[in-house]
């Protein structure tokens, strides 16, 4: 067997170049698409370039040209149609909340997004009563900072 893959080096690329595209459907972040493409490249190399060491040299050479002028086109334009999302307390910024328990500069308890939250109100702002919404401008560690509607 290793006697047919060193007189068939293009099927070891080959090979090579199927293990780095299952490995990228796994990891989806076009650094192994990359390495796959340079080793099917290789593999047509093969049949001009005899001898494994000069053929590393060549899928090293197309492997770095593709990370560095391929790759980030390719990133670029599949993060250009994604939305921006606002993820974790970031998403909460902006949202009514009622307070549960009168809100000062020191304490209070508010109900954000179906959660009981410790809040505080900033220096400008008056105390805000129990029954009353107010609005979630800032968020630090687990205290929301609010302002009245």
């Amino acid at each position: 067997m290793i006697t047919w893959f060193s007189e068939n080096l293009w099927a070891l690329w080959v090979l090579a170049a199927l293990i780095f595209a299952v490995i990228e459907m796994l990891s989806l972040d076009f650094f192994c698409l990359m390495l796959s493409v340079a080793s099917l490249l290789t593999s047509i190399g093969t049949f001009f370039i005899n001898g494994l060491p000069l053929q590393i040299v060549l899928f090293a050479a197309i492997s770095l040209i593709l990370l560095l002028t391929l790759r980030p086109k390719l990133v670029r334009r599949l993060n250009r149609n994604s939305p921006n999302i606002s993820t974790n307390t970031e998403a909460l910024l902006g949202q009514r909340v009622e307070i549960l328990q009168d809100v000062t500069t020191r304490q209070g308890l508010i109900r954000l997004a179906g959660d009981t939250w410790t809040a505080r109100t900033e220096a400008e702002f008056q105390p805000l009563p129990q029954g009353t919404f107010g609005t979630a401008m800032r968020i630090d560690g687990a205290t929301a900072y609010i302002q009245p509607e």
